[in-house]
């Protein structure tokens, strides 16, 4: 499930697999059938993984997770030494007000917490859309939530009284992270809908600045040398929908506040060989208006390579539009882009560029 091999065959072999395991009982939890710690143990461990697969698939091929979470028992794994497992008679689920130990399965249970909050947060986003639910009150489950898991992974994580131990628990650390900060893109990214309409600011803020905190953490653990035995991993994650969110609003508003940190990002993420964030000696030495026309410029061409492998790959999978798409206008980028830079001399946009 990684960014160069995803295709839609995933998303047929990983709904077939859970069709498998529900037949085979595996969204029941083990407890109701009276099995050993072990396979217990083992079972709970197959469904979480699929359960992360599908969120995955969907995220890549949509269009919706298949798992829901009330047509499903089973509970996480407990977080324990495979020893341990193997020593004992039974299972006792975790206390999740006591304070955890790193053991074999820490690094996996924190990532099966917080994908099953993700779950919630999806959710919550069909409650938001048919009114059901306030954005408050979904945020408020996100900040409760992220406050639990520091309370009780920070200093767990922190620890590195074991230095056998201390890069995986950085590797949890970053992922935590990472998909901490993806609850609020997938929240909010529906009431973000480009020039046409503008989302209320202070949603606004809270997104692109928690988009920019996900980049940079999947960039830390591709790139931090204590970290390289597990580089492969952030690819299961793909950056590419938060990092073409980040790169619209900074062609439509090229100097906000986060521009310098989300064009460093964009470098990394979209990898399009674009000097798009100049150093801060060159930066030093341009004027306002030239930093926004270098960074329009590029942001440009990083779009008309979107545009371009979106033709294509409409034209090689033959996809059909629906009238409405068909008949839509392209967003005007470059009138947003002027209006947003109003008063500065912005050399000049034209149409026939994008």
């Amino acid at each position: 499930m990684c960014r160069d091999t995803i295709s839609r065959v995933h998303s047929v072999l990983i709904g077939v697999a859970i069709r498998l395991a529900e037949c085979m009982g595996l969204h029941r939890d083990p407890a109701e059938y009276n099995c050993g710690p072990v396979e217990t143990h083992v079972r709970r461990l197959v469904w979480y993984q699929l359960c992360f697969l599908d969120l995955r698939a969907a995220e890549a091929q949509g269009p919706r997770v298949t798992i829901r979470r009330d047509e499903f028992t089973t509970k996480l794994p407990v977080n324990a030494n495979d020893d341990e497992l193997e020593a004992t008679t039974s299972v006792n689920d975790d206390d999740e007000t006591a304070s955890p130990r790193w053991t074999d399965m820490t690094f996996s249970r924190i990532r099966f917490e917080c994908q099953e909050m993700l779950r919630t947060v999806l959710a919550d986003r069909d409650r938001l859309q048919s009114k059901t639910l306030s954005v408050t009150e979904a945020i408020g489950k996100i900040e409760k939530f992220r406050q639990s898991m520091a309370e009780r992974y920070d200093g767990l994580l922190k620890d590195e009284s074991d230095p056998a131990t201390t890069p995986m628990r950085q590797l949890a650390a970053s992922t935590m992270e990472m998909i901490c900060n993806r609850f609020y893109i997938a929240l909010l990214s529906i009431f973000y809908n480009g020039p046409r309409v503008q989302m209320p600011d202070r949603l606004l803020q809270v997104m692109l600045s928690t988009a920019t905190q996900h980049l940079e953490a999947s960039i830390a653990l591709e790139t931090r040398p204590e970290l390289a035995p597990w580089a492969w991993y952030s690819h299961a994650y793909h950056n590419s929908h938060a990092a073409l969110l980040l790169l619209i609003e900074v062609f439509l508003h090229p100097m906000r506040r986060e521009a310098d940190r989300i064009w460093r990002c964009l470098d990394y993420v979209l990898d399009v060989g674009l000097s798009s964030c100049l150093p801060p000696t060159t930066m030093a030495r341009m004027t306002r208006e030239q930093v926004i026309s270098h960074r329009q410029r590029c942001a440009r061409r990083i779009l008309r390579k979107f545009r371009d492998r979106v033709y294509v790959c409409r034209s090689l999978r033959r996809l059909k539009q629906t009238r409405t798409t068909a008949d839509a206008n392209l967003p005007d980028f470059d009138s947003q882009a002027r209006a947003s830079a109003a008063g500065s001399s912005t050399a000049g946009l034209h149409e026939s560029e994008v």
